[in-house]
């Protein structure tokens, strides 16, 4: 199997699947960061159900961690819309109170859950508003 990544290609064993981690942040590791990540449902798991699942992982296990917004909505695929959860809400890393926005979807050919998150140690502003908007409505598959 072939497997495509920013820097090149790799030829690996068939039936292993993608679960790696994508990170972007700025030289100085200040301001916005975008991560994207990957990860399985487990059987008969529907979208809502695995996005319920995770939240209560992420209270368990983030100090301080508080819910902001929980929605569904539509991001941008190619000009036609796939469904995704939107989850906002802040925790405790270090003793720094970290905001964090995540679109949480189902990529269609695999069935694989794919997040797409955006975190920065100050509140979101209208310009980190506008960029996690931004990013949203640029996805493609």
């Amino acid at each position: 199997m072939k497997y495509v990544f920013n820097e090149g290609s790799i030829e690996v064993p068939d039936g292993l699947i993608d679960q790696s981690v994508n990170l972007l942040g700025t030289k100085s590791g200040d301001g916005l960061n975008v991560v994207i990540s990957r990860d399985l449902l487990q059987p008969q798991e529907t979208l809502d159900a695995y996005v319920s699942r995770q939240l209560k992982s992420l209270q368990a296990q983030m100090a301080g961690f508080k819910l902001h917004a929980r929605r569904t909505l539509n991001v941008n695929v190619e000009r036609n819309a796939a469904e995704a959860i939107e989850i906002a809400f802040e925790y405790k890393q270090n003793g720094v109170k970290m905001h964090q926005r995540q679109a949480i979807l189902i990529v269609p050919r695999t069935g694989q859950i794919l997040v797409l998150a955006m975190t920065s140690a100050l509140p979101f502003d209208a310009e980190d508003e506008q960029s996690w908007q931004f990013t949203l409505g640029s996805f493609q598959f």
